[in-house]
């Protein structure tokens, strides 16, 4: 994923860490906006997926999933336009 997030424009890119709350990384991280970005939406992808009693609960409130799913939409929307039609060619007229 983060491969794919590093393809996006930065603008997109950090639209995106901003709606997820990605932070800069520390100076001793080399971690770069996509791969933190492709972390954390990992991670909230699992905890919802795989939620079990003893996991934490994701509370966000219905502004902040539609910040996320906004910026989600962007981020699928740039790669579609990149990589969508290797794999839905279009339709013979």
């Amino acid at each position: 994923m983060a491969g794919l997030l590093a393809e996006c424009d930065t603008s997109t890119v950090e639209a995106a860490c901003s709606a997820f709350n990605v932070l800069e990384a520390d100076e001793d991280q080399k971690s770069t906006p996509s791969e933190r970005l492709a972390k954390t939406i990992y991670k909230l992808r699992n905890s919802i997926v795989h939620f079990r009693p003893a996991t934490k609960v994701e509370k966000k409130g219905d502004a902040e999933w539609r910040v996320i799913t906004d910026a989600m939409i962007n981020l699928v929307d740039e790669l579609y336009a990149k990589h969508g039609e290797r794999f839905f060619p279009p339709l013979a007229a």
